[in-house]
């Protein structure tokens, strides 16, 4: 539970969205998720050669790749002086 309530916590500048909203959406998001994974697995080896079977952790390194170089360019970009 901490997973889904805890961004909606941190600092923001702008205006939040009601919260019940915004963890509906959150929700919303995580079933579509769950649904389109359980046929993605059920479709392996029926539909989708087996070798399938190995892309969405192929698929989420490569997320985690992409997010890591962004927050360290994030952190280590050059500010300017003031």
């Amino acid at each position: 539970a901490m997973f889904v309530v805890f961004p909606y916590l941190l600092p923001f500048n702008g205006e939040r969205p009601p919260f019940g909203a915004w963890v509906t959406g959150r929700l919303a998001i995580a079933g579509v998720a769950l649904v389109g994974g359980m046929l993605f697995s059920q479709g392996v080896g029926a539909i989708f050669p087996e070798v399938f079977k190995f892309l969405p952790l192929t698929l989420l390194m490569v997320a985690a790749i992409i997010s890591c170089t962004l927050q360290f360019y994030g952190i280590m970009r050059v500010r300017l002086a003031r």
